[in-house]
């Protein structure tokens, strides 16, 4: 197995830190009268800050892909089908 170089390694561990915040404050369905919701909200915030400052981006290449797309009707999709086939 190659090794993961380090960027790769720091962003995964902020990724899972993200992830596991959020969690947490959908397990308290977001309700930001709570301290640890509050809390959990900020330390998201604080990882994608580092994420910006480390990598200069907080989004992986897949979202930033899906951010740039236009969104574009099924029905367009089968019409267009149907008359190129």
């Amino acid at each position: 197995m190659a090794k993961r170089k380090i960027g790769n390694i720091l962003w995964l561990a902020l990724e899972c830190a993200k992830s596991d915040r959020q969690s947490l404050v959908d397990a308290y369905s977001g309700n930001t009268a709570e301290p640890a919701v509050r809390q959990a909200l900020a330390d998201v915030k604080a990882f994608e800050a580092l994420q910006v400052r480390l990598f200069g981006t907080s989004k992986s290449k897949l979202l930033a892909m899906i951010d740039n797309m236009a969104p574009v009707s099924v029905l367009k999709m089968l019409h267009d089908d149907f008359e190129a086939g």
